[in-house]
Formats: C-alpha cells, structure tokens, sequence
C-alpha cells in the first residue's frame, strides 16, 4: 500500500546465520527477516513495551498446588510466539532488501503481525 501523510517507514534487514552440527560443520544456513525497531516513535508506533515473565515465586506457588493436589503438570514452550502475536497499531515497514518491485518502489507493507527487532516483540 501507499505510506499514509505524517507515517514514517520502519526499515528492515535480512540477518543471515550459519548453524553448525556438534562436528562443526556446516549444518544449515538460516535467513531472518528483522525489523529496525529502534526508529519506532513512542505514542505513534507504540504505546508501552513490556515482556510477560512469571516470577520464581508465582511457580512455586503452582508447583506447590499441584503436588498438593497430586495433579499432572505439563511444560510447553511456544518458539514463535512473537511472530504470532497481533499488532495494536499500524506500522509500515519498507519493502524487503532483494525483492522490491521496481514498477511500486514508493509502495510499503502493513504489518498486521509481530516481527523480530519491533517494540511489541521481546
């Protein structure tokens, strides 16, 4: 879409990562897309920031009901939470470095959901 009057454009970089096997050796090479979210504005980009952690105390508390109680507990851990996490403003973000179209260069992305290097994200 076209950048809206008074928006600025949040810009964006590839970073690239080579993971290694336990030999190391070239396992995988990995590509993440990352906002440069250190141009955000507070109050026009986003509100507040802050990252959900349960205090050491809060789980023993729990671990505490549930032994009480003999209840099975389970642990999960959700690696793409932030990339799942939907976005409460509108923020636009230049179009990715390497695949710009040349006939829409003024043209830029609405980002509906969380991406890495944002203030929303952790």
């Amino acid at each position: 879409m076209e950048l809206p009057p008074n928006r600025k454009v949040i810009g964006v970089r590839w970073v690239y990562k080579i993971k290694l096997n336990d030999v190391g050796q070239r396992k995988k090479f990995k590509a993440r897309l990352v906002a440069k979210g250190y141009a955000q504005k507070q109050g026009l980009d986003f509100q507040e920031t802050f990252v959900p952690v349960a205090k050491m105390t809060s789980i023993r508390v729990i671990l505490a009901v549930v032994v009480h109680n003999n209840w099975q507990i389970h642990q999960l851990d959700v690696t793409a939470a932030y990339l799942n996490s939907v976005i409460d403003t509108k923020i636009f973000m230049a179009q990715l470095p390497g695949y710009v179209n040349p006939a829409h260069q003024n043209m830029v992305c609405r980002l509906n959901k969380g991406l890495y290097g944002l203030k929303q994200a952790g």
